[in-house]
């Protein structure tokens, strides 16, 4: 039978084995995932337009290729959109008579704020693969920790009462 220190060693060394198989599998899959959503915004092709507001000139012209750059792009949009439909969103377009607004606002309202959820969801999304990319990497370190820990609890009795 384990003394309690053998089997506080034991399950240290158990926990710190689980975290440094899964630290870089959560790496791997959170660089993975960030590339993923970098890749899909290149494949879209969007652009910043040239002309833009004064606050988002050094964005003018630029490729909307990156999670930052998504979610600047689609705070654009919500922008010209609010400025389009007189602040108005599409459901409050829609809510009332259809004969009441343009069906190019409602289409407008429409199309910006499907735009807008979709690259602020590529946004949150590779928030998300960092976070978990951070994760694995912490794991990992933390599984190396107590693999130490567990590996000094494991060292052998010196005369005295000292440890190696």
């Amino acid at each position: 039978m384990l003394g309690k220190q053998e089997a506080t060693a034991a399950a240290t060394r158990a926990l710190g084995w689980a975290l440094v198989v899964a630290g870089p599998v959560l790496a791997r899959r959170g660089l993975a995932a960030g590339v993923l959503v970098r890749s899909e915004l290149a494949d879209e092709h969007l652009a910043f337009p040239d002309s833009v507001p004064q606050d988002l000139a050094r964005y003018a012209g630029q490729s909307v290729d990156s999670a930052s750059l998504a979610k600047v792009y689609a705070d654009l949009i919500k922008r010209n959109v609010y400025v389009a439909t007189g602040g108005r969103t599409y459901a409050q377009l829609s809510a009332g008579r259809p004969d009441s607004v343009s069906s190019e606002a409602r289409d407008t309202a429409f199309r910006g704020e499907a735009m807008h959820a979709g690259l602020l969801g590529a946004y949150e999304a590779a928030e998300v693969a960092t976070l978990v990319t951070g994760l694995g990497v912490l794991a990992t370190a933390l599984g190396a920790v107590l693999l130490a820990v567990a590996g000094s609890l494991e060292a052998p009795a010196l005369p005295g009462g000292g440890r190696r």
